[in-house]
């Protein structure tokens, strides 16, 4: 099996895999920024399709709302507001508020965006 072959198998699993991860985020939005590794120039015709850039970006945002990453923000602001630093949510809530930041800023830069 080749680097299509079995980059293919571990997308499979990675996008039925539930409950989804952060792990299975950012490996998504990792392949999506590395245009050389998606590319099925190397496959030969029996290789397996892999998706582009823009589809496991998309399944990396899917994946994030699903998991309400993109609620932590105002989560965090809500738990600072009512004095909350000490709530066992408030280290999660600011943990993925920087993952959601974090990734704005990459893909921003990426994709020209700011």
């Amino acid at each position: 099996m080749g680097l299509q072959g079995l980059l293919q198998r571990h997308l499979a699993l990675a996008l039925s895999t539930r409950p989804y991860t952060l792990d299975t985020v950012h490996a998504l939005i990792l392949l999506s920024t590395w245009p050389s590794i998606i590319s099925n120039t190397s496959g030969g015709d029996d290789a397996a399709p892999v998706p582009d850039g823009w589809l496991l970006l998309a399944a990396a945002v899917r994946i994030a709302q699903a998991m309400q990453l993109d609620r932590s923000p105002q989560r965090l602001s809500t738990l600072r507001t009512q004095g909350h630093e000490d709530h066992p949510d408030y280290e999660l809530a600011l943990e993925h508020t920087r993952i959601v930041r974090n990734t704005h800023l990459h893909l921003g830069a990426r994709y020209g965006h700011d």
